[in-house]
């Protein structure tokens, strides 16, 4: 899949899934799931995050 190696901020994931930031965030906290990486102070999450 091509973009597979896309990373996703909190806020690009909740738009894409037309949901509040923090129905994402509280989602990630209550599934235990790291951010794959940070940068510029926001944490970045691959497509596989996206997915679930």
């Amino acid at each position: 899949m091509a973009g597979k190696d896309k990373m996703y901020t909190m806020q690009e994931m909740a738009e894409s899934l037309h949901v509040n930031k923090t129905t994402v965030y509280r989602y990630l906290k209550k599934q235990s799931i790291a951010p794959a990486t940070t940068k510029s102070n926001a944490n970045l999450y691959d497509a596989t995050v996206l997915q679930q």
